[in-house]
């Protein structure tokens, strides 16, 4: 399989997946104020498609210009600070000396199967369980 072939087949997971999440959760998950992005506290987040194809891409190890060579052109460096740590805070990297980062998970839909479906399902299981106390009282 190509590596472009692989990226659309992960982003395809990726967007699947949100949008069972829209679903689930009726709400927005980022609120765009003006030309910034302003990001929610929500952990059940989507990122933008240019970052997961950037984090399959990046080496296990690595710094920010990395990033940044494989970014381009397409957004600032502040922003690019910002989706360093939103991917920190979210659980997919750690920042392990001054100027290195590691990754926990190799892609985008290895991080929604091994740690964010399974928190997803435990919700959707207390949620029917409140539904069958309710229903039974």
């Amino acid at each position: 399989m190509s590596l472009q072939a692989y990226i659309a087949v992960e982003l395809l997971v990726l967007v699947v997946f949100v949008m069972a999440l829209s679903r689930l959760k009726r709400r927005r998950y980022y609120v765009a104020e003006g030309n910034r992005r302003k990001f929610t506290g929500q952990r059940l987040v989507c990122l933008p498609l240019e970052i997961v194809e950037v984090f399959s891409r990046l080496p296990r190890r690595f710094r920010m210009w990395d990033m940044n060579r494989l970014l381009g052109d397409r957004t600032t460096r502040s922003m690019m600070w910002r989706y360093l740590q939103r991917l920190e805070t979210l659980g997919l990297i750690r920042h392990t000396s001054k100027i290195h980062y590691l990754k926990l998970y190799d892609r985008v839909s290895d991080w929604i199967e091994k740690d964010l479906l399974v928190q997803v399902s435990r919700i959707e299981f207390r949620a029917t369980q409140q539904r069958s106390i309710l229903v039974e009282a």
